[in-house]
């Protein structure tokens, strides 16, 4: 792993988009796949917002750059349809 691992996520929901803004608060870039495509996202507190620049993919299977750290934020249910061929 280098000394800034490249990183990926998959499923920007709740749990998702937190783990994505923690991250790029602290000067990382996550590269995120979910359901449906968006421009960015956007996590609100109560001392505002915090926008994690996109895009968010919609295919984790078409990006072909390796990563050194994926975090899988997805329901257990949805496990199945982001899982490898």
């Amino acid at each position: 792993m280098t000394a800034f691992p490249k990183v990926a996520l998959i499923g920007p929901g709740a749990i998702g988009t937190t783990i994505a803004a923690a991250l790029f608060e602290r000067g990382r870039a996550p590269m995120v796949c979910g359901r449906t495509a968006h421009s960015a996202l956007v996590l609100r507190t109560d001392e505002g917002e915090i926008v994690v620049p996109g895009p968010v993919y919609t295919d984790p299977m078409a990006i072909a750059a390796p990563f050194d750290l994926v975090f899988v934020a997805v329901k257990t249910t949805q496990t199945e349809a982001i899982a490898p061929g």
